[in-house]
């Protein structure tokens, strides 16, 4: 019997530090927008949300990285995890297990907080949000009359093409796709498995997309709407990033 296909998994010679650091940019970036806002702001909500998910993404990396430059011992991470019954093959395939799933969840976590955050800013405008990301992503830019449309609408398509490949467990399925993020190229070829999900497109897709969000989110249209936007069903869902003793909105 062949072994399954693992989808998704492109880092053969993975740099843990530099993942690390654009990690943490990007941290800092989404902790920086989220500033603009009052807390209970669909915008600040969605921004906050996707910034947990790459502070557990930091985590991973940078325990994977301590143990890929030998500087935590197998069996050291068995301890601090309190593994230290499961046979050191079983662990080492449930690290790679964990990687796949951080990096891939941590994009699909941002992805979905995009989605929320720019389907409420069209709400706000008034306007009918589409069904689908692609179209979202198309009504906003034009909504918003945001500088360069068609290169936020790239920047913002990217992770959403990853994303919709795990659909078919890594394959694209969309018409053939290239684009340049940051120097950094995304080829999506159709019916093929998609070749640019390690880590280092992870970070560039996410960092581009965000740099879309902030150029739609400081056009003089979504900065004359008042605050703060409303999304009762962001705190009714998660509520994770409202502060102690706050309340959702009404």
């Amino acid at each position: 019997m062949a072994e399954p296909r693992r989808p998704l998994t492109y880092d053969a010679d993975p740099d843990w530090p530099a993942f690390r650091d654009g990690l943490v940019a990007l941290h800092r970036r989404l902790a920086t927008a989220g500033t603009a806002y009052p807390v209970e702001d669909a915008r600040s909500i969605a921004l906050a949300n996707a910034r947990q998910g790459v502070e557990s993404a930091i985590i991973t990396v940078s325990v994977l990285g301590q143990l890929q430059g030998r500087r935590m011992s197998a069996q050291q991470f068995a301890a601090l995890i309190g593994a230290t019954k499961i046979p050191p093959p079983a662990l080492e395939a449930m690290c790679e297990g964990w990687e796949i799933h951080s990096r891939l969840s941590t994009l699909t976590w941002y992805q979905f907080q995009v989605e929320n955050l720019l389907s409420n800013v069209l709400r706000a405008l008034g306007q009918k949000v589409p069904w689908g990301f692609r179209k979202i992503a198309k009504a906003v830019v034009v909504a918003t009359q945001a500088v360069d449309p068609s290169t936020q609408e790239t920047r913002l398509l990217v992770p959403a093409f990853i994303r919709n490949s795990f659909h078919a467990n890594g394959l694209h399925t969309e018409d053939d796709y290239v684009a340049i993020i940051d120097g950094v190229s995304f080829d999506f070829c159709k019916d093929s498995p998609v070749r640019c999900a390690g880590w280092q497109h992870v970070t560039v897709g996410i960092g581009g997309s965000l740099t879309a969000v902030e150029a739609i989110l400081v056009t003089a249209r979504v900065k004359a709407l008042p605050t703060p936007i409303r999304d009762a069903g962001t705190w009714a869902s998660f509520n994770f990033t409202g502060p102690p003793g706050a309340s959702p909105p009404a």
